[in-house]
């Protein structure tokens, strides 16, 4: 036994085990950061609600969000209809639902279109620059230079009404604010120690995007493409308020409101609960995203 093994021995109080930092990888820190962040976590807890709700409407919902009782028409909340029904019968409670899934898939799509996108655009201008960084940040101003929503519309003006092209029309709108988001965070890293270490040893310049300068700026893309989804939602629904989103009979929240401005006063249960499902759902998906962000920025975690 060793002189250092001996001293150690000495020195340590009887049955006293030697205690060894444990070793927590960065991943499980910014989930126990994101799990001790009770916003976040209720945030969960209603989203895992919303979406359980949504994926499974065919057995939540109790009636045919489309189906017509003109007897039962604008019905108040009871027991029979839990949110009461519409001016054709319909149960609000199962067009809600309904609308649930129809919204989540809206800004899943839209998400899954613009990101990817924006994500290539920016990091490839910022990290290359010259000619490129110049015409694509240009285009990227030009469509910056219009208001997202009336961009929107313009563009569903030009199509023409319809689901897909809400779609089409949102994710465009939403390129520019991937694209500059990501050119800001390849810039802050082109130049880092890494990057230069990987071009000293002759790696091609694909491989250090790849490999190097994409995994570096993931997290704030992520937490912003969370926030982003809410956005989502709420301009698939200004669009169906419009008349340029989803149309009749289509359930969806944005065209539920349309359909309820007429009722008011006589039927309040029409514009109230499309009302709170947009708020609730916008809300948690925001905190969501706000605790996403203190979770995987490490200056916020300490400072919690």
């Amino acid at each position: 036994m060793s002189e250092a093994t001996l001293r150690e021995d000495t020195l340590r109080p009887s049955g006293a085990k030697l205690l060894r930092p444990s070793r927590i990888s960065e991943r499980q820190r910014a989930l126990l950061s994101l799990l001790r962040n009770k916003g976040a976590v209720a945030a969960i807890v209603v989203l895992a609600f919303i979406v359980g709700a949504a994926v499974f409407a065919n057995w939540v919902a109790p009636y045919n969000p489309v189906e017509v009782a003109v007897t039962e028409s604008l019905v108040a909340p009871s027991a029979r209809h839990w949110l009461g029904t519409d001016l054709y019968g319909r149960d609000t409670f199962s067009r809600v639902i309904y609308g649930a899934r129809l919204s989540l898939l809206v800004a899943l799509a839209v998400t899954a279109i613009s990101w990817p996108i924006g994500l290539v655009a920016g990091m490839l201008a910022g990290f290359f620059g010259g000619r490129l960084d110049s015409i694509v940040m240009r285009l990227m101003d030009i469509l910056l230079s219009f208001p997202t929503i009336l961009l929107a519309m313009a563009i569903v003006g030009a199509l023409g009404p319809g689901l897909l092209n809400s779609v089409l029309a949102i994710a465009v709108t939403w390129i520019p604010f991937y694209a500059r988001l990501a050119r800001g965070c390849t810039l802050s890293v082109r130049n880092a120690v890494y990057i230069e270490a990987a071009r000293s040893i002759g790696c091609p310049s694909r491989r250090i995007v790849v490999r190097h300068v994409l995994p570096n700026i993931m997290a704030p893309l992520i937490v912003y493409a969370t926030l982003r989804f809410g956005t989502a939602i709420l301009s698939f629904a200004a669009l169906g308020y419009l008349g340029l989103g989803a149309q009749p009979p289509t359930p969806e929240w944005g065209t539920m409101l349309r359909d309820a401005r007429e009722f008011i006063r006589l039927a309040w249960w029409l514009t109230v609960f499309p009302g709170l499902a947009i708020v609730i759902t916008v809300l948690s998906i925001n905190l969501l995203g706000d605790g996403l962000r203190s979770a995987l920025d490490p200056r916020l975690r300490l400072e919690r």
